[in-house]
């Protein structure tokens, strides 16, 4: 099922209002579960044991990130097929990228756990560097077009 599927997701989620409000492809197909803004994240059913219990205790924690701050965390998730690895980047947008201070800009990649290199040094991977990154770059791409949208919307 996981084959066909994007190996990446990135979509602003709204705190708030407890609600995806751009995704690049469904969380529903990404996560395998589907959509309950009953649960905090919305995906939580996809996780088990103490994967889930990580899951919200890092989610958590980035609910309360201040503006520009960014959050990199991984979770392991048995799966039927292959032990997967979700590496979450998460990152709270300056004012000047969107106007409302509850959203926040989260990527996740989808990877097989027998695949992934385990290090025992405290430093951070290549790969989480890279996605670093990306989210940065996405931030300040979308920061000029947000900006535009923000000065119409007030007019």
């Amino acid at each position: 099922m996981f084959a066909a599927i994007p190996a990446q997701l990135s979509f602003f989620y709204d705190t708030a209002a407890q609600t995806i409000t751009f995704s690049s492809s469904s969380p529903d197909v990404f996560f395998g579960v589907p959509f309950d803004s009953g649960q905090v994240p919305p995906f939580l059913g996809a996780f088990e044991g103490k994967s889930r219990d990580l899951l919200s205790t890092e989610w958590q924690a980035c609910v309360q990130l201040k503006e520009n701050e960014v959050k990199h965390f991984t979770v392991p998730i048995d799966h039927v097929e292959s032990p997967l690895l979700f590496s979450f980047t998460v990152a709270k947008p300056g004012s000047s990228v969107t106007v409302n201070s509850s959203v926040l800009l989260v990527s996740v990649i989808r990877m097989k756990s027998n695949d992934i290199r385990k290090k025992d040094t405290g430093t951070s991977s290549p790969l989480d560097e890279k996605y670093a990154e990306f989210i940065e770059l996405a931030a300040h791409d979308l920061d000029s077009p947000l900006r535009k949208l923000s000065t119409l919307l007030e007019r």
